[in-house]
């Protein structure tokens, strides 16, 4: 998901967190020193103000968030509480996540001991009986708080890690406030199922997938990404490949359907093809060494030794004629790239 950073640098919280992190370990304030220490969980909070814009908090402007005329934005001086980061509307109407503190900073956003332990994410309100709205930062906050589970190796379904404001004060470690239960229960949701929605996608994004693309450096030409190969291979355009989670190339879309082979059914053809290598009845040319190839064939079988790929049977390349032909269609066909 895409981030968009504002750093509330004159904000005294972010002026705060400077100035303890120029102090040596033992000079900290301990809560800042607990904090740097990593954080242990994400606290969800709503602004309690009927207002879902982001430039309400989050200035100045950068274009996509709109002026706020009236200076009451979160990026000034004499202001100590802060978030590690918004959900709301930009000036175009789109639902944006904002970050305005870096996530290394201890943020004041819950009263309590949650400040030194939790990061923060705080949701825009509106008069809360939008349902298009709600679903919208809904999902950007479970989304954000995904990215913030994997990235800080955090476990959504454990005890006291994923919380909103009303939770953190039941255990102890945040002010007597009601968000987010007031708004999200109007819509049937409650933080059980964002917690459990939050394990779903970190759940989805560890499976490997499959994606096709024309090639693996265009993501522009992505047409799918699939958990499933067979799906990828049904969805593959001619032209196009199948490729894994590490852009390794597993099937390619040549529209000659005779020739449907993977890279690795092709390796395991070509080591066979070497091993079993005798000199044939019909065709009793063998050829040993580059050099003896069929000029036709050349490129192709040199491309296989450079890459490792041909490596003979310990008397030279062993290749029939009926091999290097072969070799050299499929090479022609991008089956070798």
């Amino acid at each position: 998901m895409q981030i968009y950073q504002q750093f509330a640098t004159r904000n005294d919280c972010y002026r705060r967190n400077q100035a303890e992190l120029d102090k040596s370990t033992g000079s900290r304030d301990s809560r800042y020193d607990r904090y740097y220490q990593g954080p242990r969980g994400v606290m969800i909070h709503s602004t309690g103000a009927e207002n879902p814009n982001l430039r309400r908090y989050v200035q100045p402007d950068d274009g996509t968030l709109g002026v706020n005329p009236n200076g009451n934005d979160w990026n000034r001086p004499g202001l100590d509480v802060a978030v590690h980061a918004f959900i709301g509307l930009t000036r175009s109407g789109e639902v944006a996540a904002y970050q305005i503190l870096p996530w290394g900073y201890r943020a004041w956003h819950c009263g309590g001991s949650g400040n030194d332990t939790h990061l923060s994410i705080e949701i825009c309100e509106d008069n809360l009986q939008d349902r298009g709205y709600f679903d919208r930062v809904y999902r950007m906050a479970m989304e954000l708080t995904a990215e913030l589970c994997r990235r800080f190796r955090l476990d959504p379904l454990a005890p006291g890690v994923v919380v909103d404001h009303a939770e953190g004060a039941a255990l102890g470690i945040a002010s007597n406030h009601a968000d987010v239960d007031h708004w999200w229960s109007r819509f049937g949701t409650s933080m059980d199922d964002f917690r459990a929605g939050v394990a779903q996608l970190l759940q989805e994004e560890s499976r490997p997938l499959y994606r096709v693309r024309k090639s693996w450096a265009d993501k522009d030409s992505q047409v799918g990404a699939f958990a499933d190969l067979d799906k990828a291979k049904a969805a593959c355009p001619v032209g196009y490949s199948v490729f894994d989670s590490a852009g390794k190339v597993i099937y390619i879309n040549t529209g000659r359907d005779e020739i449907d082979m993977t890279r690795d059914e092709v390796q395991k053809m070509i080591n066979e093809a070497v091993t079993n290598a005798t000199p044939a009845q019909k065709d009793p040319t063998i050829y040993q060494s580059l050099e003896k190839v069929p000029e036709y064939g050349r490129p192709t079988i040199a491309k296989l030794v450079g890459k490792g790929a041909l490596k003979g049977t310990g008397q030279g390349l062993g290749l029939t004629t009926d091999m290097v032909r072969i070799l050299t269609v499929l090479d022609r066909l991008g089956k070798l790239d």
